[in-house]
């Protein structure tokens, strides 16, 4: 099942080692600050003022003239935005910055967003260094964003997975998708031009596989939908489909047909609703990205640490942070199609993003 937006292994022995104190205390400090700056915050989309901190704490000063990875200049590894960060999630970003420090001769420290917007503009101008991204939020980012994604989020044994066109069988589209076999029997411009003209029901304006991508693949073949209907849910698609002249055809993850409610209202779903295009599995899981102004050696030893975590006693931080039980290291290249698609879209995917913010 698709996970919206979230908010997405293996064996590394390293000897450990105790990071040096002062980190730690900036560390510590500056979690504080972003703390009582996010509990002023107002809750609206445009961020207001920061709250002021207290004067009796001191500010961590970074210098961004002095090499990255100082005690001057740390890397910053910017968390999910949190709203009131408990004791426990501020211990564990600690530890997972220490954990990460070591063996890599650089300091690391953990810094909390105040919002989604803030993250974005954080990573395009190089305050921060490493995060933790929903496939959109990393869609979203400007070219200029020197980011390498090299650690994805593994569900069900995979990190993408792939959106369908489906349609009830009353309507008298074609399918061109075997179910036997899994594969499509056209080509996207052959299978979607019978869509022209025709009234979609979506998932929502930021749902990737039910609306984002599946858009994406009509614009490049060409083909115009009539206006939409946005259901909010993936099986809420599924169930329109049942009503005449509601919409005809929509869009969902793979298999959103076995969703647990579904087949008791719908005994014959697997054959009523039948799949009349499945695009290839472009679309990833959340990542981790981290900047190229990290050397090449020490990345490489963070993305590697980071995934041996699940098989250490540590891995709960995983779980606790991220939801993440299973990360696989992985190629940027294998990201250049779901961006491909991503970029067609006539979207500002930023002002899209902000009707999410608090």
């Amino acid at each position: 099942m698709e996970i919206e937006y979230s908010y997405f292994s293996r064996k590394n022995g390293e000897k450990r080692t105790r990071p040096p104190a002062i980190p730690s205390r900036i560390l510590l400090l500056g979690l504080l600050l972003l703390l009582s700056a996010c509990r002023g915050a107002p809750s609206s989309p445009t961020p207001g003022p920061a709250a002021t901190p207290e004067a009796s704490l001191p500010t961590p000063t970074i210098t961004p003239q002095a090499p990255l990875g100082s005690r001057q200049n740390p890397i910053l590894f910017a968390f999910p935005p949190l709203s009131h960060p408990t004791d426990q999630q501020i211990r564990e970003m600690r530890q997972l910055t220490d954990f990460l420090s070591q063996g890599s001769g650089l300091i690391l420290a953990a810094v909390i967003p105040a919002s989604e917007e803030e993250l974005l503009t954080g990573l395009s101008e190089g305050r921060y260094h490493i995060a933790y991204l929903s496939p959109l939020l990393y869609a979203a980012l400007p070219p200029t964003a020197d980011l390498q994604p090299m650690l994805a989020r593994r569900q069900d044994g995979k990190i993408f997975y792939s959106a369908q066109f489906v349609v009830h069988r009353q309507r008298g589209l074609i399918p061109f998708f075997d179910p036997v076999s899994g594969q499509n029997t056209q080509d996207a411009p052959q299978a979607l031009a019978q869509l022209q003209d025709r009234h979609p029901c979506w998932v929502s304006p930021t749902s990737l596989a039910g609306y984002l991508i599946p858009r994406a693949y009509l614009l490049r073949a060409g083909v115009q939908p009539l206006e939409a209907a946005f259901l909010g849910g993936h099986e809420a698609v599924l169930r329109a489909l049942y009503t005449p002249g509601l919409c005809d055809f929509g869009a969902t993850y793979t298999d959103a047909r076995a969703f647990p409610s579904l087949p008791a209202d719908f005994p014959d779903i697997q054959d009523d609703i039948q799949v009349l295009w499945r695009t290839p599995p472009v679309i990833p899981y959340d990542l981790f990205v981290f900047s190229r102004r990290i050397p090449q050696e020490q990345r490489i030893l963070f993305a590697q640490r980071l995934q041996s975590l699940p098989f250490r006693p540590e891995k709960s931080i995983l779980e606790h942070l991220f939801q993440v039980t299973e990360l696989e290291l992985v190629d940027e290249s294998r990201y250049r199609e779901f961006l491909d698609l991503m970029h067609s879209l006539p979207l500002d995917l930023r002002m899209l993003l902000r009707l999410k913010l608090p």
